[in-house]
């Protein structure tokens, strides 16, 4: 089904599913169907058409003037021995797999609902090292973040990418113009400094 066409094809299948589970049959019109969803009719009716030329649904009575009458096929497995290679292989993400320390944080952190891609976990740790910053750093700055953040889940963490970034300019910025600020006092020796206000006086 993740190979599909069509964008609400999964939507359509699960609300089936789940209204033909005692009889086996999913009856609704499109039109009722657009509306409930708030889809236009040409996508539900793309969506019932690659259901059934996927054969995820059956069609059981094909109506004229009334809604045609499907079948959906509820077991995966079912429709896995039907269509051998058809289906998806599973793609881990890097918590479950190279299992990184500050993805799996953030993971848990949220309740499970933010999962960081590979390139979010790049962009972070790409930050630390030019900032010399540790990964438990990085995790009480995602916790501040979060405390003020009222973003969605998918956005999150490029939300946070971001603002981690900006940080860390400013922290630099505010560095270096201390440095400048010491290197001037180094050079500013009692004898220049007495003349440039005698000077200053004068004027």
């Amino acid at each position: 089904m993740a190979r599909m066409q069509s964008r609400v094809a999964a939507i359509i299948y699960g609300f089936a599913c789940k209204i033909s589970h005692e009889t086996g049959e999913y009856r609704a019109s499109v039109e009722r169907m657009a509306k409930y969803f708030s889809l236009s009719p040409k996508a539900v009716r793309s969506a019932h058409a690659e259901l059934v030329e996927t054969e995820w649904f059956e069609i059981l009575e094909r109506g004229n003037y009334s809604p045609t009458i499907y079948a959906p096929i509820r077991e995966h497995k079912e429709w896995a021995e039907q269509h051998p290679g058809q289906c998806c292989n599973r793609v881990h993400e890097p918590w479950t797999t190279q299992v990184d320390p500050i993805a799996r944080y953030i993971h848990a952190k949220t309740g499970e609902t933010v999962k960081p891609k590979p390139y979010h976990i790049r962009a972070l740790r790409s930050l630390m090292v030019r900032s010399y910053d540790s990964e438990e750093q990085v995790m009480s700055a995602f916790d501040a973040f979060c405390t003020h953040c009222n973003g969605e889940p998918e956005n999150l963490m490029v939300a946070f990418i971001r603002h981690y970034r900006l940080t860390k300019i400013a922290e630099e910025k505010a560095r270096k113009e201390e440095r400048q600020s010491r290197t001037r006092g180094r050079n500013c020796s009692p004898t220049v400094c007495d003349s440039g206000l005698q000077v200053l006086r004068s004027q």
